[in-house]
């Protein structure tokens, strides 16, 4: 059986962003929030769940729709929920999130 297209590429092949000003994404000077052209973007990506979970714990740039703000806030918020305490290290994908609740 033969791949279908989808299945063959990666969902960095599928994003809405490929091709665009990689300055939309990755300013020089952080604003804090996202910029409108990267927004409107990320607003109708496909992939944006797998672009935020790729980028959860990138220091720099706006991943999935996320600044580096939101990105830091998901984290805490994911740490919370595992109870893991302030400092403790460790990357938390949703994964994690779902085998602990069951």
């Amino acid at each position: 059986m033969g791949e279908t297209k989808g299945e063959s590429m990666s969902w960095t092949d599928r994003a809405s962003c490929k091709g665009k000003p990689m300055e939309w994404f990755f300013p020089k000077v952080s604003v804090g929030r996202i910029p409108p052209q990267a927004e409107a973007l990320c607003n109708v990506c496909p992939v944006k769940k797998e672009c935020g979970e790729y980028g959860l714990y990138e220091r720099h740039g706006y991943w999935g729709g996320m600044s580096e703000n939101m990105r830091r806030q998901e984290r805490r918020r994911r740490r919370d929920m595992l109870g893991m305490r302030h400092g403790q290290r460790g990357q938390i994908k949703l994964i994690d999130l779902v085998e602990e609740r069951r």
